[in-house]
């Protein structure tokens, strides 16, 4: 598995690490490198996870399919029912992140099925639980800044009004 892996993936299976996360709305594949000098894989990991994002957006899950060398658990369904799953690709310390989301109850346990697998298949100790998404910073503070019409007036109140916008302290 580890050499199609590395072949499909384009880097060194060896020298990363695969999580996978099973969430209320979907679940993450998350891969990071071991050694955080290691330049290349980083960059590799970079360069294919976005390829899977547009890859499974269309439902293909050849990728997995070659890695593991059968048909994946859930991929089927995925495929069928692409339109009720989104993908987000994220840069993460080290690596990567593929945030899957879905509102569909059929696409959700399909994913789940998906991600059951991979933890199980690439023995990742990952928990096979479902939990809740981390909360997004741009959720907990989604003003960030201010715009000003005209000339601002800076004083300490105006500072201090948008340091509770901007933190959230209320």
């Amino acid at each position: 598995m580890n050499a199609r892996g590395e072949q499909a993936m384009g880097f060194d299976q060896m020298a990363t690490i695969h999580h996978f996360i099973l969430y209320e709305d979907g679940g993450a594949i998350e891969v990071t490198v071991k050694d955080r000098a290691d330049k290349k894989n980083l960059a590799a990991i970079r360069s294919h996870l976005p390829h899977i994002v547009q890859a499974f957006g269309k439902g293909d899950f050849s990728d997995p399919a070659f890695v593991h060398d059968v048909g994946v658990p859930g991929t089927e369904t995925m495929a069928r029912l692409r339109d009720r799953i989104g993908y987000k690709y994220e840069d993460i310390r080290d690596g990567g992140r593929v945030r899957i989301s879905t509102r569909h109850a059929r696409t959700l346990s399909a994913v789940h099925e998906f991600l059951r697998f991979q933890i199980q298949d690439h023995k990742t100790g990952d928990s096979l639980e479902v939990t809740r998404p981390p909360k997004d910073r741009s959720e907990k503070f989604p003003v960030t800044s201010c715009q000003f019409k005209g000339t601002p007036h800076w004083n300490s109140a105006t500072f201090s009004f948008n340091w509770q916008l901007a933190t959230g302290n209320w």
